[in-house]
């Protein structure tokens, strides 16, 4: 039985290894793309400008007609 465990234990380390690895791999194709940073692929944030009907806006944020900023809905 104590083997069963241990088998257990290994497997699940195993798997904890490569989906740690994987991860990693994709934070460092996310640092390495040119467009990760820049303003075009970004969401703006409360009081940012923006486009309207081009919303851009993080989250339930939306583009204000009037000012061209992103407020919360």
């Amino acid at each position: 039985m104590k083997s069963f465990y241990g088998i257990l234990c290994v497997a699940v380390l195993m798997m904890f290894h490569l989906e740690m690895s994987e991860s990693r791999s994709n934070f460092q194709m996310l640092l390495e793309d040119p467009d990760y940073l820049s303003l075009e692929k970004r969401c703006l944030n409360v009081g940012q400008k923006c486009t309207p009907g081009n919303n851009k806006c993080c989250h339930t944020y939306i583009c204000s007609s009037l000012d061209s900023k992103c407020f919360y809905r």
